[in-house]
Order: C-alpha cells, then sequence, then structure tokens
C-alpha cells in the first residue's frame, strides 16, 4: 500500500510540474526549430554490492533511434543489455543479455522544455552465461514487453534532451526486478 501511494505522488508531481513548465513556455513557437530525429544513449555501471567490493561490474547501455511522426507521437528501434568487467582476482564471469526492439512513445506537452511522456518497447531478449563454479552453461530467449512512464527534460536549443523514466516489464532487469527506474541522453537533429 505504501508503495503505490509513493507511486501515486511521484506520478503527481511530475504531471504537476510538466504542467507549470509548459505554461512558462515563450510564446516564440514560429521561430523554434523542430527536430524529427533523435539518437538516445544510455551506458552505465550497475550499482550493487559486487561493483563496491571490487569484484564485479556490470555495464548496462542502450541505444535507440527515434523518428518523430507527429508532434506527440514517434517511433524507433532499440538495442539495449549488459555484460560482465571482471574486477578481481577469482571473478571470471562470463554472461551477458541484449534486447532488440521497437518501441512507441506518447508525449505530452510538446512545446514545454519538461515533457511527459509513455511509452511501450515490444523486444527480443538472449541471454547466456558461461559455465562456471555456481552454475552450467544457459542460454534463454524470451519476447517481452516494457512500459515506461517518464519524463523528458530538454535544453533552451532543444537540441539535447534527458529522458528519466521508470521501466516496468515481463523480464527481470539487470537488478533482477521487473521494475527500474533509467535514464537516456538524447541528440535531435
Amino acid at each position: 500500500m505504501k508503495r503505490r501511494l509513493l507511486k501515486l505522488i511521484c506520478l503527481s508531481v511530475i504531471v504537476l510540474t510538466a504542467h507549470s513548465a509548459g505554461a512558462q513556455t515563450t510564446g516564440e513557437k514560429a521561430g523554434q526549430t523542430s527536430y524529427r530525429n533523435q539518437v538516445g544513449i544510455q551506458f552505465n555501471p550497475y550499482l550493487n554490492a559486487d561493483l563496491f567490493s571490487g569484484f564485479l561490474a556490470q555495464p548496462v547501455f542502450g541505444v535507440r533511434y527515434a523518428r518523430q511522426v507527429t508532434p506527440h507521437f514517434s517511433t524507433g528501434p532499440e538495442v539495449n543489455g549488459f555484460f560482465p568487467v571482471n574486477l578481481g582476482p577469482g571473478s571470471n564471469l562470463n554472461f551477458f543479455r541484449l534486447g532488440v526492439g521497437a518501441f512507441a512513445r506518447y508525449t505530452f506537452f510538446t512545446e514545454s522544455r519538461v515533457r511527459v511522456f509513455a511509452e511501450v518497447l515490444p523486444y527480443y531478449s538472449y541471454d547466456y552465461w558461461a559455465e562456471n563454479q555456481w552454475l552450467p552453461e544457459s542460454r534463454e530467449s524470451k519476447f517481452g514487453i516494457c512500459l515506461s512512464p517518464g519524463i523528458s527534460l530538454y535544453s533552451r536549443s532543444r537540441k539535447f534532451s534527458v529522458d528519466l523514466y521508470m521501466k516496468f516489464s515481463n523480464i527481470e532487469f539487470v537488478n533482477g526486478k521487473n521494475y527500474v527506474f533509467s535514464y537516456k541522453v538524447n541528440y535531435h537533429f
């Protein structure tokens, strides 16, 4: 119950913030450049005990291309995943996950520099674990779907943006859960 209430409060704050920021647009809409394409990139280590103990880092990556179909709707392909970087002696793990899919996004407050969006991403996921002292070799393929509400924060020129969002999926993420907070840095052209 507390978790639902916290999610509801967070979503309310996002919507109210975006709405108030939308009211502050300049009115020079005719002079603003509208970019129809974007490339988004994510690359960061998964922060967990293995990383801080110096045993293993798991970089998470994501790359996407988006094409704006209408001012509110965009779509495109995405590739994402994670892999190990062995940091210390005795850490000889070899595994990775690769996801490939196509997303569709609906954006609210398209004239604002703070925009709210909802996104859906059906994708194919391939996992590989090499045999090690704890587990036998494993290969697994799955089809998944990811739903993501979030906000986009745009630069003044609208050439760059940062997406901050919560991802929910039927397949577990690197954190072992079906949800994770994520981000992407985007370049618009």
